[in-house]
């Protein structure tokens, strides 16, 4: 990956950080952040913090280009601050893909993440095969970077042979931080979040999902389900297109690339994965 990885907290002083710097070449950060880069934290360390000392670690994953990723040891119970994501005990059967950095440690992971909305990336093996979850990701929206806990031990003897898949892995995790802007190019995409609703992006993931055109094709569409997964309100879903439109996020009622992006970078993406594979 380009942008470099530190060790941050009490991972920065323990045994374990040996294994990282010889893998990752990763940097000691202590409690330091840098301005940006991928910063790895213990997650109990995480979890046993004062709100205050989460909520500014939160803050921190705000701007783009960076990514705070939680590693074991972890403690059954809720993450922390910012997300619903929480801990319990996994089973002995954990299978992931062949060769994968998640099939090379299964043996040793020991706590499952789950999620009310998970986002994650199926092409990462954050999911094993039986579907619970061993790696998730927040993303507050296109233009921020990323809050992500796994309990994959990433520092595991086990991988030790695996340097290219380890350090493609986080490379991969990483790029859903984004880049850092030039200034002008901050201002132009906070203004396009400023004019979008929360709800736009939903919308978004049902066009994604769905392939509608127009807002009463989706409409129609939602109103076929027996159990309707959303329920817009047709003048309110017009609005929300024209919006979407002068965003530059729709073209004709389609997904555009930027319109693809956001949905990317915002909570549904997760979602809009499973989605578009069961309908």
């Amino acid at each position: 990956m380009e942008d470099s990885i530190y060790l941050t907290g009490l991972l920065a002083i323990h045994r374990r950080s040996r294994i990282l710097i010889q893998l990752l070449d990763a940097k000691l950060a202590g409690d330091t952040l840098p301005e940006k880069g991928m910063c790895l934290m213990f997650g109990q360390e995480y979890q046993q913090a004062k709100e205050e000392k989460q909520k500014k670690l939160q803050e921190w994953c705000k701007r783009p280009g960076r990514t705070l990723l939680l590693i074991p040891p972890f403690q059954a119970g809720e993450v922390g601050e910012g997300v619903d994501w929480s801990l319990s005990f996994s089973g002995d059967d954990l299978k992931a893909e062949k060769g994968s950095v998640a099939g090379m440690v299964a043996r040793e992971v020991t706590f499952l993440l789950m999620s009310e909305v998970p986002v994650f990336d199926r092409t990462l093996d954050h999911q094993w095969m039986d579907y619970s979850f061993n790696t998730l990701f927040n993303k507050r929206h296109s233009g921020t970077g990323v809050f992500c806990a796994t309990t994959l031990p990433l520092w595991s003897l086990s991988l030790m042979d695996a340097e290219y898949e380890l350090s493609k892995w986080l490379g991969r995790l990483h790029e859903h931080a984004g880049k850092v802007c030039e200034p002008n190019e901050a201002v132009e995409d906070k203004e396009i979040q400023d004019t979008l609703e929360p709800l736009d992006y939903s919308v978004l993931a049902c066009i994604y999902v769905w392939q509608t055109t127009t807002p009463a094709a989706l409409t129609q569409t939602l109103d076929s389900q027996v159990f309707p997964l959303f329920s817009f309100d047709l003048d309110w879903l017009i609005t929300s297109y024209n919006r979407l439109s002068d965003a530059g996020s729709l073209q004709s009622g389609t997904l555009t690339e930027l319109g693809l992006t956001q949905l990317q970078g915002c909570p549904w993406w997760g979602h809009a994965q499973q989605m578009k594979e069961v309908f």
